[in-house]
């Protein structure tokens, strides 16, 4: 028996001994730089980990107080976790592979507060992909506005003033005052004329003689003195005919007016379809970029088939696989369970789900990575997601279903224009996304119920008015189905917008605005009509007593002129010597 050279062996020992302790204490500390440095060059913001805990010889790992920061949101974080523990399989680290066959992450939370900011510098290649976000906003789009202020130019324009009867009215009711004036004005002048004549006549009468020239001129100055009166009857006899023609004019003009009445206040059809982006596309968009957001962070943590990896050359030899030997990717979590706690629409959930085969070289493994959530109690909550990467074109499909899920109010349009509404209510809500290499093809279903829907409308002088139509017309609408339907690619995506409660609402708005511009149709040509009516019955009227008038001033200049003649029935100037002149 050969002695055993201790001056060897102790030393070497004492090094094997050290290097276990040194990675004993050591392997947590670099497992916690590889972590944090991968995951934020991944992520695009910070990864925060307390604590890493590895042990070779039990083959666990421990990391406590996991924080992920919300590179869209650095003040909050996209998840934490409190507690992450890893068994490892110890055959498979022996050939330098990380195999964890169980793992169990506990305290798991979404969406929570960060103390300190979660930002990283901004590369140009996260620069151009912030700049493409704003993929939703042509979703709501102006035509539905636009509508709505063609009703408020509609219901706010003076038609009144533009009115021809009512303007033609208005002059005929200044025109034929001054005409009769003018009139009465002539009657009032012959009557004087003839007084005057007749008084000249009787002093005439008195001394012949010295008056005969005067004398001579009284039978022209009688006959043109007829005629004035001759003329100015025709005159009067010709204003009924002018007075009809005028009627005829103010109201063929109110015939105008009312067409134009007719044409101003014709509103274009409008389109459910812009009516339901411009009301629902600005709170449809932002949970819908989210779940989107998550998606496509999902689909970063499951690398794609041909992903490279960093492997460790070998300084010699060559790895023989034996026939039945499986040929193991370098990293596989097997199985994770998962519990923790989220909050949807502002409720509080517990969660419990599982990871599934999740590997960082996919091509090496048979099985799709798959993810399972769902909710204890409460509110009933489902999450199923496939990321396939056994194809060379990844397939990935993401599953969610909720029922009886509590909505917040909302309101939905904009301030200022046409604003709806919305009481707490229940809904269901479905989520289907499938992708095909970059291709997306998603729908989303929001089927609410309970619904209280109160309308906010400013348009002019009826939005009270619209309003309170609409109400009343939307008052049996209690439930509503909303689809999204998704294509392009989760860089570039396009939705397109369906709603019942758009439907509903358009056919509302529309009954409403109807009502409303008939009833300001007919008020118009109410208004038109009685302005009119008023104008000519006053102007009737008026010339009426225009006409008893003027025959009044006119019967004493046509006696005078007749006894001046030897006609009347004046004996003292008709019959008197001085009448024998005129012979």
């Amino acid at each position: 028996m050969r002695f055993l050279r201790f001056s060897y062996i102790i030393p070497r020992v004492i090094f094997l001994i050290a290097l276990l302790l040194l990675t004993e204490v050591g392997s947590g500390y670099l497992l916690r730089w590889g972590i944090v440095s991968t995951g934020e060059s991944s992520i695009g913001a910070k990864v925060d980990v307390e604590s890493v805990k590895a042990s070779l010889l039990d083959t666990r790992v421990l990391m406590q107080n996991i924080a992920i920061a919300n590179p869209k949101s650095p003040m909050r974080n996209l998840v934490e976790a409190d507690r992450v523990e890893i068994d490892l399989n110890t055959n498979a680290l022996l050939r330098k592979k990380v195999i964890a066959d169980y793992a169990v992450i506990s305290g798991l939370a979404f969406d929570t507060e960060r103390t300190t900011s979660g930002e990283l510098p901004a590369t140009p290649e996260e620069l151009e992909q912030q700049a493409a976000e704003s993929w939703l906003a042509p979703m709501a789009k102006e035509a539905g506005g636009a509508w709505l202020t063609q009703l408020e130019s509609r219901l706010t324009t003076d038609l009144e003033q533009q009115f021809e009867s009512v303007r033609l009215a208005e002059e005929l009711g200044q025109r034929w005052p001054q005409k009769y004036k003018d009139l009465e004005a002539k009657a009032k002048s012959i009557k004087a004329d003839a007084k005057q004549l007749e008084q000249d006549v009787r002093t005439a009468k008195q001394n012949p003689l010295r008056h005969v020239d005067f004398l001579a001129q009284v039978p022209q100055r009688l006959k043109a003195m007829e005629q004035s009166i001759r003329q100015l009857k025709n005159e009067i006899a010709l204003l009924p005919d002018q007075l009809a023609k005028d009627r005829e004019a103010v109201a063929a003009a109110r015939e105008h007016d009312e067409q134009l009445i007719r044409q101003q206040l014709k509103l274009d059809e409008i389109d459910s379809q812009q009516l339901t982006e411009y009301l629902l596309g600005n709170s449809i968009s932002d949970p819908l970029y989210q779940t989107i957001a998550w998606v496509k962070w999902a689909r970063t943590m499951v690398p794609p088939r041909g992903h490279k990896t960093v492997e460790s050359t070998a300084t010699r030899g060559e790895d023989v696989l034996f026939a039945g030997v499986e040929h193991l990717p370098n990293v596989l979590l097997k199985a994770a369970r998962i519990d923790g706690t989220a909050r949807i629409s502002g409720q509080p959930v517990e969660l419990v789900g599982m990871v599934r085969d999740w590997t960082n070289q996919p091509e090496l493994h048979t099985k799709p990575t798959t993810v399972e959530f769902k909710t204890k109690g409460g509110l009933p909550l489902s999450v199923v997601a496939t990321f396939d990467r056994t194809d060379e074109v990844p397939r990935d499909e993401v599953v969610c279903s909720t029922s009886d899920l509590l909505l917040p109010a909302q309101a939905f349009g904009k301030t200022g224009k046409l604003q709806l509404a919305l009481e707490p209510s229940r809904a269901n809500i479905s989520l289907a996304f499938h992708l095909e290499g970059d291709n997306l093809d998603g729908q989303v279903e929001i089927v609410q119920t309970g619904l209280q829907l109160t309308p906010t409308i400013a348009v002019g002088r009826l939005s009270d008015q619209l309003q309170s139509s609409l109400a009343s017309n939307l008052s049996g609408v209690n439930s509503a189905t909303t689809t999204v339907s998704l294509t392009g690619t989760l860089d570039d995506p396009s939705a397109k917008l369906d709603s019942t409660l758009g439907t509903a609402l358009a056919s509302a708005f529309k009954k409403s605005a109807t009502d409303l511009v008939a009833g300001e149709r007919d008020r118009l040509v109410a208004q038109a009509r009685q302005k009119t009516d008023a104008q000519m019955a006053k102007i009737n009227g008026q010339f009426a007593e225009f006409q008893a008038k003027v025959t009044s001033e006119l019967d004493g200049p046509r006696q005078i002129v007749n006894n001046l003649l030897g006609t009347g029935s004046d004996t003292q100037v008709g019959r008197s010597p001085f009448g024998q002149l005129f012979k």
